[in-house]
């Protein structure tokens, strides 16, 4: 008869050799992920950063038309109010 010893190493040898095929598989079928070089475009952001910007100018020319008029004081009075007071709806 076979011996309990024998035995034991058969079983232990093909349980390491299930485990090592099974480990092989899984390391296997994982595929790194590419990471991207650029994050992705911010399509909200962009349009919010031009909607500021266009204000912006809005607000520098408005100015600059204050400065060169007659009535330079007076102009810039009406555009520091305006500001104050919420938007007529």
């Amino acid at each position: 008869m076979i011996g309990m010893d024998i035995l034991v190493q058969v079983v232990a040898a093909l349980g390491a050799i299930l485990l090592a095929f099974f480990m092989g598989r899984g390391g296997c079928a994982k595929k790194k992920t590419k990471k991207p070089d650029a994050p992705p475009e911010n399509l909200v952001a962009d349009a919010a950063r031009g909607s500021v910007q266009q204000t912006f100018e809005e607000e520098i020319a408005r100015v600059d038309a204050a400065l060169s008029g007659a009535n330079t004081a007076a102009q810039l009075a009406a555009l520091g109010n305006a500001r104050k007071r919420p938007p007529e709806e």
